[in-house]
C-alpha cells in the first residue's frame, strides 16, 4: 500500500462487502449486493492499490455470486445471470473448489471462461471427430456400392462441412483407418498418387496395371534393400531359400491359376 488512507479505504471496502454478504435475503438484496461489489474492479485494476488484498475481494466476489445462486427466487436477480446459471450447475464439492482457487486471488469470471473455453473446445473435437467419421464412411461406403474410391487427405478437406477448419493430425489418422478399412473389405491401392483403390474383381486393365506396377516397384525396393543389407553383412543367401519367390514369379507371369 502507498499510505495508511489506502489502506483504510481497502479495510473498509472489505468489511463493507462482508456486510452485504450478511444482508443477501433475496433477489433484491442479491443485486445490491453485487452492484456494490463493483468497486472491487476499482481496486484489481491497480496492483498497487489492493495488493496483497486482491485475493479478499475476489474471495468476496464469488461469495456474493455464490450466495445469490442458493437464493429459492434467484431467477429474479437481475445482475450476473449467467454467471449465477453457471455456479447453479456445481456440485457442493465443486462450489467450494470454486471459491478455494477465488481465494488466491482469481476471479471467478476468469474460472467461468476458462471451463467454458475447455467445454467449448471438446465440443468442437467431438463435432471434428464425427465429420471425419461420417467422410470415412463414405468413402468405405463408396467402394462397397462402385467398387472404386478414393482416400485423399484432399478428399477429406474437399469434403469437410463444418465451418472450423479439420485438425491436419486427425484427418491423417482418419486417412489411415479408413484405409485400413477398405484393405479389410478387400480394397486395393492403385499407387496413383491420388489415394484411389478398388476391388480387384472390378478393376480395368489400366487400374490393375497401376496396382501391378506399384506393388513390382515396392518389391523391387525392398530387395534391393535387403541386398545391400547381405553385402555389408557378407550374407549369401542359399539358393533352396530363394526358390519360393521364383515360384511365386513364375505364377505371376502365367494370367491363369494353374492351381
Amino acid at each position: 500500500m502507498n499510505s495508511k488512507n489506502a489502506l483504510a479505504k481497502v479495510d473498509s471496502a472489505i468489511a463493507a462487502l462482508d456486510q452485504f454478504i450478511d444482508s443477501i435475503k433475496d433477489a433484491e438484496s442479491a443485486d445490491d449486493a453485487l452492484w456494490q461489489s463493483r468497486m472491487m474492479d476499482d481496486f484489481l485494476a491497480k496492483a498497487d492499490a489492493c495488493g496483497e488484498y486482491a485475493s479478499a475481494f475476489c474471495l468476496r466476489e464469488a461469495q456474493i455470486l455464490v450466495k445469490a445462486a442458493s437464493l429459492p427466487d434467484h431467477l429474479e436477480v437481475k445482475r450476473r445471470q449467467k454467471t449465477i446459471a453457471w455456479i447453479r450447475t456445481k456440485s457442493l464439492d465443486e462450489v467450494q473448489a470454486i471459491l478455494d482457487e477465488c481465494a488466491t486471488g482469481v476471479r471467478i469470471g476468469v474460472i467461468k471462461a476458462r471451463e467454458t473455453r475447455a467445454a467449448n473446445e471438446r465440443a468442437g473435437a467431438d463435432r471434428q471427430l464425427v465429420e471425419l467419421k461420417r467422410i470415412s464412411d463414405k468413402v468405405v461406403t463408396e467402394l462397397l456400392e462402385t467398387g472404386h474410391t478414393t482416400n485423399s487427405a484432399e478428399r477429406f478437406y474437399s469434403e469437410w462441412r463444418l465451418k472450423d477448419a479439420p485438425d491436419k493430425q486427425a484427418v491423417t489418422a482418419f486417412r489411415e483407418k479408413t484405409k485400413c478399412d477398405l484393405i479389410a473389405r478387400g480394397a486395393v491401392g492403385l499407387g496413383d498418387g491420388s489415394g484411389s483403390y478398388a476391388n480387384p474383381v472390378q478393376c480395368d486393365r489400366n487400374e490393375t496395371m497401376l496396382y501391378v506396377e506399384n506393388r513390382l516397384r515396392s518389391m523391387h525396393n525392398d530387395m534391393v534393400s535387403l541386398i545391400k543389407h547381405c553385402r555389408a553383412a557378407k550374407f549369401a543367401v542359399a539358393a533352396s531359400a530363394t526358390d519360393v519367390l521364383r515360384k511365386d514369379l513364375d505364377d505371376l507371369e502365367a494370367p491363369i491359376d494353374r492351381h
